[in-house]
């Protein structure tokens, strides 16, 4: 079922280009374990809008400096 439904929203997100479908497809990705949540995280801190969205309030803020980020990571 996790499959068909992973299936379902990976179309739906193609079709539409919508950044709420795209947020609902990483998540159940994260859910099924096809992709890792720190991945996920370090998306949303680079600016990517459907990550951002998929983590809601725990989105990390974006750095607006590039220096900033670097010593952030580390």
């Amino acid at each position: 079922m996790s499959d068909e439904r992973l299936r379902e929203l990976e179309r739906r997100w193609r079709e539409t280009q919508a950044v709420e479908d795209e947020a609902a497809y990483l998540l159940e990705r994260v859910r099924v374990g096809d992709l890792e949540q720190e991945k996920l995280e370090l998306a949303a801190y680079c600016g990517h809008e459907g990550a951002r969205l998929a983590l809601g309030d725990e989105a990390p803020e974006v750095p607006g400096d590039l220096g900033e980020w670097v010593r952030d990571l580390a």
